[in-house]
């Protein structure tokens, strides 16, 4: 890693004056895993000479470990680079938790990819001070997110086509965030040419925004808000991918505007 600063829970680690660092003077390359790591499990077939795949799996989450200290340009006096028993508190309560938050590793001043999880904490003494930490993350993933990509769009009669190119590094699919607002009574259809998937949502009123987040469909209209889940098909749309294929070409029956936020997934480890 890089990075010699990160973001926790919406908090920097300069926010405290520390920085990332390295306790060992060696130059020697390193060996990083990249995470998402798979478990074939295999058979065996015509006695031995072949085995088949049948099943894949991630059975780990993405960990990682490094080194914080502070950072000498915000601590002059050469006692005040060593961690008080405060200050160590006040990293064990931000970093050790039991909930999983959004970790950023930050790269050139920029957050290109982030992880959720927690810390372990030890301490790294000298002659009895505390000279630094050593952070051991671990995520509730094998992978990580990139930030969000965003679609806005407008479809109309004639011009009701809009492709969305899949960026993430998992080859399947992924369920966006989707926010519809009807612009003509009726019924929608939202086709997906890669798999010739078909959302239909049935009685569409003009004006109402429909909103499809976290396999939950709900209406702006209050009306329509109470028959939507029998005009609806469940059939939720997904922005897909395979090896060779990443366009997404969606089709939608009735005029509207739409908006489609996703999280690509990006196999980088940390």
């Amino acid at each position: 890693m890089n990075a010699i600063d990160f973001q926790y829970d919406d908090l920097y680690l300069s926010d405290f004056g520390y920085m990332i660092c390295t306790f060992d003077s060696g130059n020697s390359p390193e060996t990083i895993s990249m995470g998402s790591e798979i478990t074939f499990t295999q058979s065996p077939v015509s006695n031995g000479r072949r085995f088949m795949i049948t099943s894949a799996s991630y059975d780990s989450c993405i960990e990682a470990e490094f080194s914080i200290c502070k950072d000498p340009e915000y601590f002059i006096d050469y006692e005040d680079r060593f961690f008080t028993i405060e200050e160590q508190q006040e990293l064990m309560r931000w970093l050790n938790r039991t909930e999983m938050c959004k970790f950023a590793p930050v790269e050139d001043d920029r957050i290109d990819i982030f992880y959720e999880g927690s810390f372990n904490l030890s301490k790294i003494e000298l002659n009895g001070d505390v000279i630094g930490m050593s952070l051991h993350f671990i995520s509730n993933r094998p992978f990580g997110f990139g930030t969000d990509i965003t679609h806005d769009f407008s479809v109309l009669p004639g011009a009701n086509t809009y492709i969305i190119r899949d960026a993430s590094d998992e080859i399947g699919y992924t369920y966006p965030s989707v926010k519809i607002k009807i612009n003509v009574s009726g019924d929608l259809t939202i086709k997906n040419d890669f798999d010739g998937r078909q959302t239909i949502i049935k009685n569409c009123v003009n004006g109402e925004t429909i909103t499809m987040k976290n396999m939950i469909i709900e209406s702006s209209d209050s009306n329509h808000q109470k028959t939507i889940m029998n005009d609806f098909n469940f059939l939720f749309p997904r922005i897909c991918n395979s090896y060779d294929k990443v366009d997404n070409k969606f089709e939608f029956s009735l005029s509207c505007d739409v908006e489609m936020v996703y999280q690509p997934i990006r196999k980088v480890g940390i």
